[in-house]
């Protein structure tokens, strides 16, 4: 069977350091395809700041359109209803698609809250666990219960979504953290302004 990472996030926006990660998941691991599968709502993160889930797909079809073959992108999650809980867009995929094994990539950061995800013990027994390390979490991670995952020795990408938004909004030139399109994109759209 394909081993598929699942990369999920709200990509608000897409980043190189999203880019990174995959690339680095699809050639360093076991795993022969990346998507990304975009969110429409994390019932964890405020929605303020948030573009809407059409801008925000333009953006990934922009960041991702041609550039590896084993990168793809996934738009069940936002077919189906909001907001996004994932343990139920994995049981959707694994319908969709009971040929595939998929594994749920994410950032050490996200391992440590995974605790607070709806249904979260039906996600660790729906997939297995690929994880990256996120900014000072690398060294001794301590987790809050024990659950079986794969840590990859992933570049340490210090940037985010968060950090992009506000560097745009404070007006800094932030091309080299975002693919060129992304960026065109953004402030031809005054995106984040």
């Amino acid at each position: 069977m394909k081993e598929v990472g699942l990369f999920f996030g709200s990509f608000n926006p897409v980043h190189i350091g999203h880019l990174i990660i995959a690339n680095y998941c699809v050639e360093f691991t076991e795993l022969e395809e990346v998507w990304f599968v975009p969110s429409p709502q994390n019932p964890l993160k405020k929605r303020e700041d948030l573009a809407s889930p059409e801008v925000r797909l333009q953006m990934l079809k922009i960041a991702l359109e041609d550039r590896h073959p084993k990168i793809k992108l996934c738009l069940d999650e936002l077919q189906l209803p909001t907001p996004s809980y994932t343990h139920q867009t994995i049981e959707h995929l694994q319908q969709k698609y009971p040929e595939l094994n998929f594994t749920l990539i994410l950032g050490d950061d996200s391992l440590r809250s995974l605790h607070r995800w709806k249904n979260y013990t039906n996600i660790v027994q729906q997939v297995k666990l690929m994880v990256y390390p996120r900014r000072n979490n690398i060294t001794d991670p301590q987790y809050p219960f024990n659950i079986p995952y794969n840590q990859v020795n992933a570049p340490l990408i210090d940037i985010s979504s968060t950090q992009i938004r506000t560097w745009l909004a404070n007006h800094y030139d932030v091309r080299m953290f975002l693919p060129k399109e992304v960026y065109e994109y953004i402030i031809q759209n005054n995106l984040y302004q």
